[in-house]
């Protein structure tokens, strides 16, 4: 069970609760309605795994769009606040969020052809997760429907500086992967942070088109061309 994919359908189910399938003219028989006990059971499971993203995995990039846009999942506060901690604090970086951590996914230590890692191999990736800039766009859009005009301003300054610089129109690119991750890996300090990174952007899959759509709504936010409400 992935705390995220609960959310998302936890949101999906309340948002077409009660929809008439024929608008306005429709008869109370052609309505949706969902079951709620069901949603209860969802509400309960979601409470149980969060800020975990599972019993496996202590937080997933995944949560943020449960945690505010698009599906503002968590009605407790307290519980939001320690999940949205715990992604901040664990993955995110210069230029984006990791997913996870030990995430090798188009690192240059990957095995494009092994479809499953061991625990002891996902060592290999850690520190040289991949950057995605998408989730600052959920981080952005997150804070302007929260009203926390600090934050959104302190996100869109990180997004800006990962937009790719080789096109004549402002791109966001899938992701920025560490170019350099050998052995010899140089660190000035301990710690993720604090790492001597050389990262490029993924030239493939540009644009691409989750962050790209993304963008343009966060752009329309920012020049007041939409508003939450």
């Amino acid at each position: 069970l992935h705390a995220s994919s609960i959310g998302m359908a936890k949101a999906a189910l309340n948002a077409i609760h009660g929809l008439n399938l024929f608008g306005e003219g429709g008869t109370p028989f052609c309505a949706i309605h969902v079951d709620p006990d069901a949603q209860y059971r969802n509400h309960v499971i979601l409470s149980t795994l969060l800020p975990k993203e599972s019993s496996s995995k202590e937080t997933d990039a995944a949560l943020m769009c449960i945690v505010g846009f698009p599906a503002f999942s968590i009605e407790n506060s307290d519980l939001k606040t320690s999940t949205e901690k715990k992604l901040i604090e664990t993955l995110e970086c210069t230029y984006g969020f990791k997913r996870f951590v030990k995430d090798g996914h188009h690192t240059l230590k990957e095995n494009k052809s092994q479809k499953h890692y061991e625990p002891w191999e996902l060592e290999a990736f850690e520190n040289i997760e991949c950057q995605w800039p998408l989730f600052f766009i959920y981080a952005f859009i997150t804070a302007v429907f929260r009203g926390e005009t600090e934050d959104a301003e302190g996100y869109w300054r990180k997004l800006e500086n990962c937009i790719s610089k080789t096109h004549s129109y402002k791109l966001i690119p899938k992701l920025y992967y560490h170019s350099e991750c050998g052995d010899e890996v140089m660190w000035t300090v301990e710690g993720v942070d604090d790492v001597t990174e050389k990262l490029e952007p993924l030239q493939e899959h540009m644009p691409f088109l989750w962050a790209q759509s993304l963008y343009i709504i966060a752009r329309l936010l920012k020049n007041n061309l939409i508003s939450p409400s």
